[in-house]
Formats: structure tokens, sequence, C-alpha cells
């Protein structure tokens, strides 16, 4: 049965679900949308059905320069072809500077050349403008640490009946003290017990915590 030339079988390529005579497999494979070929000019696998749409992404299909100059480049060359091309408006090569000047490469090379001096300046406000960025944030980390590791604050607990509860020992509990620091906010209370010195009735101390 399995060599049978009148057996239904299944096509095989991926993605179809035809099922024919075996003896009609060999042309439905040669047919089929699903079947895998290979791209004449970037030798990239994709189904025969999509042939048409990856030739029109192809990397390396020629095209002509989409501003006119004529020359004819490989789409993946494009881009570097656009840097050279006469015709291409991009931007001034001080961009990232402030310049806003945008052209083709023929008045490109000529305002690079009469702004030249413009350019200088526009570098130097930028370089100036970052290195304050750094000394800002070079001071803040700096503030940041001293807040972490060497900051001091203050806090006021006001205890009433103070030397009553200090006679009788008692373990005193602050309420919560909210410290703002460089380093961020910090939550904290402070616990206060009275002990005596040994052999003392009259002398004692008192530890926080």
């Amino acid at each position: 049965r399995d060599e049978c030339a009148y057996s239904v079988v299944k096509c095989g390529c991926e993605g179809c679900g035809a099922k024919v005579l075996r003896s009609q497999l060999a042309e439905h494979k040669a047919s089929c949308v699903h079947r895998e070929v290979r791209c004449e000019k970037c030798d990239q696998t994709v189904k025969a059905g999509e042939v048409s749409d990856h030739a029109l992404g192809c990397a390396r299909l020629e095209i002509e320069c989409p501003h006119a100059c004529g020359a004819r480049v490989l789409r993946c060359d494009l881009a570097e072809h656009e840097k050279e091309c006469e015709n291409a408006v991009v931007s001034c090569s001080c961009a990232a500077h402030g310049c806003s000047f945008r052209g083709k490469g023929k008045k490109m090379a000529e305002h690079e050349e009469e702004a030249a001096a413009a350019h200088a300046r526009l570098a130097g406000k930028r370089a100036e403008a970052l290195e304050q960025e750094l000394s800002e944030l070079k001071a803040q980390r700096a503030s940041r640490g001293r807040g972490a590791s060497g900051g001091a604050a203050k806090v006021t607990w006001r205890i009433a009946g103070f030397t009553a509860k200090a006679q009788k020992k008692e373990q005193l509990l602050s309420n919560v003290f909210h410290v703002q620091t460089p380093a961020g906010t910090y939550h904290l209370h402070l616990s206060l017990a009275f002990a005596r010195e040994a052999g003392s009735t009259r002398h004692g101390y008192a530890g926080v915590f």
C-alpha cells in the first residue's frame, strides 16, 4: 500500500495541508507555493509564494538612487552611497552640537567651509555644557556620599517628667523622627535607658540608642 500510486499522501512542505495521490505528488510539489526556493540574488531561502514580496525588499537587488543622481546601487549599499551622493539632502555634521542646516552634497561642503567658525563656537558651548553637567553630577555624588556616611542631623526630644522617670529608671522610647539628608529620608526613633554606677546611690548614667 505504501508504494501504491493511488494512495493518498500529504504534500510534506511546511504550511501546506494538501493531500494528493502518490502518482501526483511530484507534480504538486513542483508547483506548491509552500516549497522552499533560493533567491537568485541574495541566496536566502524563501517560500515560492513569497518570492515576489521578497524581491521587493531583497538586500541584493539593484535599484536606482532615490535622489535621481543616475547611479544604480545594491539596496544594501544605498546608505553608504547616500553619504557621498551629491543629490542627497543630509544634515550638517555639526548637527549634534546644534547646527540645523540641511542640504545637498555640494551645498553641504560650501556650508561647512563657510560656517567653520560658527561650528567651532557651537562645539565649544556644547563642551562647556557637558563639563557643567559633569561637575553637577560629581557634586551630587559627593553630597550623597557625605549624607550617607558623615552627615550630621539634629533632632529634639522633649521628655515630660524627666527627673521622676530617671529616678524610677524607666526605659523611654521616642516618637519616630523623620530626618531629611542628601542621601534620602530616614525614619528613626531613640531609646533612653538609665542605670546607676556600681556601689553608688547617687551617681548613674543614661544610654541613648
